[in-house]
């Protein structure tokens, strides 16, 4: 089975489990868009054990979205369950919006409107 075009989560030697949409599943590699690194805290609470997952960009700091792991440094393999999908496309719905505002032209500085030399009408002179 290939992951092709799917969004997975994937398990590492390293122990880092990470969410990111496969762009292309070969033989020896796996291109992925938007890697994002998961991890969860567990805690006691007054009704039972709660656990909180968080998500963080597996390549802070890249200029590029796109990324190759080798696939002797998966593990395991695994398709998200709907909530952790849904979460998982809201950040990087949040990462496009970002982008694309960041690529808008930027508002041009006004016009220093008091150095400007405008004559309306005739020119007439004050005495």
């Amino acid at each position: 089975m290939t992951f092709d075009n799917m969004v997975v989560i994937l398990k590492l030697v390293s122990s880092e489990t990470v969410i990111c949409q496969v762009i292309s599943d070969t033989e020896k590699n796996m291109i992925v868009r938007d890697p994002y690194l998961i991890s969860a805290h567990t805690e006691k609470a007054e009704n039972g054990i709660r656990t909180s997952t968080f998500y963080s960009d597996w390549f802070l700091g890249s200029m590029s979205r796109i990324h190759m792991i080798r696939k002797d440094h998966v593990m395991s393999a695994s398709i998200p369950n709907d909530e952790t999908k849904k979460d998982y496309l809201m950040l990087v719905e949040h990462k496009d919006e970002k982008e694309m505002l960041q690529q808008l032209p930027k508002a041009q500085d006004k016009p220093d409107w008091d150095n400007l030399d405008y004559k309306f009408g005739n020119d007439v002179s004050r005495n």
